[in-house]
Order: C-alpha cells, then sequence, then structure tokens
C-alpha cells in the first residue's frame, strides 16, 4: 500500500512540474509582445540637448514622409558622398603611386590640388546650401520644387526653431518653442503635441502662397 500510494503522489507531483512548466513557457512568449508594442515610443536622454533636437528632427521626418505622403530627396546626400569618395581616392593615389617621389611630384600637386577643391565645394555646400535643413523634400503636385525642412537650437538654450521653406516660392514659415513641451520627464517623446505645430506651420505656408 505504501509503495502503491507514493508512486501515485509521484505522479501527481510530475503533473504538476508540467503545469508550472507550461505556465512559465506561456509567460516567457508574452514578453517580446509588450516589448513589440512599445518599439513606437521614442526615449532620450531629456538633459542631452542634441537627442532632444535629433529625437524632434526625425520625427518631423517621419510624418512629412508618411504622414504627408511626401518623399525626401536625397540629392545633397548624394554631392556629400561623391565628394568625399572623391577626396578619398585622391589621397590613395598620391599615396600609392607607383613611381616614387620626385618622379611623381606632378601627381602629388594635382592629388593635393584637387583634395582642396573638392573640400571647398563640400564645404560650401554644408554652408550656403544645407545650412540647418534635415530634410529636403521632392517635387509634388502642392510643391514644384519641394521643401526644405530645418531646424535650429542655439547653445545652451532649450528652444526648438523649426522652419519649413517652400524652394519654388522662397516663402518660409517657422515657430519657436522649449523642447520640454514636446517631452515628459522620462524623456518620451509626445507625438500629439508635436504634430500639430508642424500641420500648423504647413498651413501657414499654403496661406502664404495663396496671397
Amino acid at each position: 500500500m505504501t509503495r502503491h500510494y507514493g508512486a501515485e503522489a509521484t505522479n501527481a507531483l510530475s503533473k504538476v512540474e508540467i503545469k508550472i512548466t507550461k505556465r512559465t513557457v506561456a509567460f516567457s512568449f508574452k514578453m517580446p509582445e509588450e516589448k513589440k508594442n512599445n518599439t513606437s515610443v521614442v526615449k532620450v536622454n531629456k538633459d542631452d540637448n542634441n537627442a532632444l533636437r535629433q529625437a524632434l528632427d526625425d520625427y518631423a521626418t517621419k510624418h512629412i514622409e508618411n504622414g504627408l505622403g511626401l518623399k525626401e530627396n536625397h540629392n545633397i546626400t548624394h554631392i556629400k558622398l561623391f565628394l568625399g569618395t572623391l577626396c578619398c581616392g585622391l589621397a590613395l593615389l598620391a599615396q600609392f603611386y607607383p613611381h616614387p617621389f620626385p618622379a611623381n611630384w606632378n601627381i602629388i600637386l594635382a592629388c593635393a590640388i584637387g583634395y582642396f577643391v573638392c573640400s571647398a565645394i563640400m564645404q560650401y555646400v554644408i554652408s550656403y546650401v544645407q545650412k540647418d535643413a534635415f530634410l529636403f523634400t521632392k517635387s509634388s503636385p502642392k510643391y514644384e520644387k519641394g521643401l526644405s525642412v530645418s531646424s535650429k537650437v542655439d547653445r545652451y538654450s532649450l528652444d526648438y526653431q523649426m522652419t519649413i521653406k517652400d524652394l519654388k516660392s522662397e516663402k518660409s514659415v517657422s515657430f519657436k518653442k522649449p523642447m520640454t513641451l514636446f517631452f515628459d520627464t522620462d524623456g518620451v517623446l509626445h507625438e500629439d503635441k508635436f504634430t500639430p505645430e508642424i500641420n500648423i506651420l504647413l498651413k501657414q505656408l499654403k496661406g502664404s502662397k495663396n496671397l
């Protein structure tokens, strides 16, 4: 009798262990779903002004592209990549040209001049064409030459200034507000507070075109 009772107890314990194991496995599969639902939340260090600005710029790009259906124009990026690649190629040519100095002095001189010219052009593009813009859009029925969207945050300041410019009419609209209005104390971006500001600028820009 004792042995039979012990066998039943052993079977009961094994069943309990199986149930516990199944519950544990089921619980472990719920963790990725909860993490997946929180992937859209943007959270940054609220004490880092650059991180706050970057988060606002990234969301503005996402909203203008996905929410408004405008496509990004990558021409400025392509020009900078081409100039950077050309500079690297000139440097490699000057370094590894098969003939030693002074037989290769003309090659080194040409590479140095080319490097200087490419660097000057890139600096011009960054300083006078791109400026503070983080987004250029392609032409569309509403904006024939596209838009440029730029942002600016002064040093030691929390004020975020966004400017949207119509590249055809040269009309621009902007707003300037503290970045803390769009983030909570944990550094989470509140899209519902930032999105209306972007939409207001676009409405103002559309209104100025009709004047």
